[in-house]
């Protein structure tokens, strides 16, 4: 929402083929941040689906990159993102000051990327805990109150970001 108020509405979400989180959700919720700014979505063009490998995603990007410039770049992933950071440099693409780049995760990836990788920060931890904390209530045949559980995430901004 904050990137489309501002104007900046050609935003790109990259997206592993192998999925830990649901990225179904967060591309929803980019739907719904177009739909309410009366803004057009396309998911065949601002989804792009890439390979987990850092070697294949970042030759995806260099290609991408030789035509397009986007005015921000969502990777699912921190690693995705770095590819995307790279190969943006690497087509004489300034991040963040022609494009920003933001990812998720906060791994280490974030803080050896050049610039720095602004990134959402999920508390991994706190999720396989209750994960293992859900599978004994399972196995316990414990009653299970909700499939969905909200845990807090943060945005830390770096320096691939401007805002």
């Amino acid at each position: 929402n904050n990137y489309l108020e501002k104007g900046k509405n050609d935003i790109i979400f990259v997206s592993p083929q192998q999925n830990l989180i649901r990225t179904v959700d967060l591309i929803e919720g980019m739907k719904k941040a177009y739909q309410d700014h009366q803004l057009p979505f396309d998911e065949a063009t601002q989804v792009i689906n890439t390979s987990t490998h850092y070697e294949e995603s970042y030759t995806q990007f260099v290609e991408h990159f030789r035509n397009h410039k986007h005015d921000l770049v969502f990777a699912s992933y921190d690693k995705e993102g770095v590819a995307v950071v790279n190969a943006a440099i690497d087509n004489n693409i300034s991040v963040p000051d022609d494009m920003e780049v933001m990812a998720m995760m906060d791994t280490s990836y974030s803080l050896i990327c050049r610039p720095s990788l602004s990134t959402i920060h999920l508390p991994i931890y706190d999720m396989g805990a209750l994960a293992v904390r859900l599978l004994t209530k399972f196995l316990q045949d414990e009653e299970i109150t909700s499939k969905e559980i909200a845990v807090q995430h943060m945005f830390i901004k770096r320096n691939s970001t401007n805002d």
